[in-house]
């Protein structure tokens, strides 16, 4: 079965996410785990996260595009907006759950760091189900 615009799109945005945030939340357990490490450095290598995925996302997209001009110009129809939306659902479900997570987390007296990077953690474990929803629903035929 060949894939759609929408699904290449969606494989692009998924392993990218994993690839930079995986490098992330690696290098911030490494922070957490060594007591010689100020918590402050997390944050700069957040902020390179952040900008690293937003322009490789830019090219990588843009050359998609690019490439596949005429489904490009298409857009969405109300399949892609119908599977988007039950994807949607799914992944805020799960942010929710690291919400509460992050304010339990409180109670134990956590470092703001810490609660911060409960919440990015779930955040991005959303947006990784939310594309990994919407494959598989784009592979189901939805």
């Amino acid at each position: 079965m060949k894939m759609s615009f929408q699904e290449k799109s969606i494989w692009i945005s998924l392993i990218l996410t994993l690839l930079i945030f995986g490098h992330y939340f690696y290098r911030a357990v490494h922070v957490f785990s060594s007591p010689d490490l100020p918590e402050s450095k997390l944050i700069a290598l957040f902020i390179g996260a952040v900008f690293t995925l937003i322009i490789i996302q830019i090219a990588s997209q843009s050359i998609l595009a690019f490439s596949h001009k005429k489904e490009a110009a298409q857009g969405k129809d109300e399949r892609d907006h119908f599977i988007h939306f039950n994807s949607s659902r799914v992944s805020y479900f799960i942010l929710a759950v690291g919400v509460w997570a992050a304010g339990i987390s409180m109670l134990f007296h956590t470092s703001t760091m810490i609660m911060a990077n409960i919440i990015m953690g779930f955040f991005i474990l959303a947006e990784t189900v939310g594309y990994a929803a919407q494959l598989i629903m784009y592979r189901r035929g939805a």
